[in-house]
């Protein structure tokens, strides 16, 4: 479990946490998880801060401030943001008479986004160990949900403003691509510690095979729907 005042994993039988201090419950593992979520929002909050002042700059400074476990709680909070914008401005999008009012839809809705991140994570450690690089699955998932924040964001922006605003779509989505290029890019030299030579080759090798993964699935579950 997680220290709910500093974010340093703990022992579940303590009763204080020994790094500060702080009374701690233990033995309960709901509240084990509760704390483990509360962490993690409040290092996903403090990493954005970083990242909305400077995406590129900020990104291995936010990484560095956390331990391995946070980091991955982070990239993890931000695959939720992720797949959440993704699955609410894909809604918003649609006409309202071919929009879905059942929870099965909505659910492989879900599922789509969430296999869209996790495929664009494997592509990450695909090329962390194609091209030897340093970390673990922490900095895959932190890298990657980091960099598809301003995608996630598009998405959100888009439905909500609808077809309608074509113009002002495409200035944001050329932003939202730079950006997410830009972001990647830096995770893999800083983050992953690949050369900026195998980063220029990681970076669409990593989208190839996200987007591959989250097109495979959702034409098998686009199969299904419409049969």
């Amino acid at each position: 479990m997680f220290c709910q005042k500093c974010g340093k994993e703990i022992g579940s039988e303590l009763k204080s946490c020994p790094h500060c201090n702080h009374a701690v419950a233990g033995g309960n593992p709901l509240a084990g998880l509760k704390d483990k979520t509360k962490v993690a929002s409040k290092d996903a909050l403090k990493s954005l801060r970083l990242l909305v002042v400077n995406p590129v700059g900020g990104l291995a400074a936010a990484f560095e401030s956390l331990d391995p476990g946070r980091a991955l709680g982070v990239g993890i909070a931000f695959g939720v943001v992720f797949v959440v914008c993704v699955v609410l401005g894909g809604y918003m999008s649609l006409p309202t008479w071919i929009r879905p009012n059942d929870w099965s839809t909505y659910s492989k809705a879900i599922f789509c986004a969430a296999v869209s991140f996790a495929g664009t994570v494997a592509g990450s450690a695909l090329a962390r160990k194609l091209f030897k690089g340093d970390g673990g699955w922490n900095a895959d998932v932190f890298t990657v949900g980091a960099s598809l924040l301003p995608v996630a964001l598009y998405v959100f922006i888009g439905g909500v403003l609808g077809f309608g605003n074509y113009q002002i779509l495409l200035v944001l989505g050329v932003f939202a691509v730079c950006l997410t290029v830009m972001v990647l890019h830096a995770g893999c030299c800083r983050i992953l510690k690949l050369s900026e030579k195998a980063a220029t080759l990681a970076v669409p090798l990593i989208l190839i095979v996200g987007c591959g993964v989250g097109k495979m699935i959702c034409a098998a579950i686009l199969q299904q729907y419409f049969r």
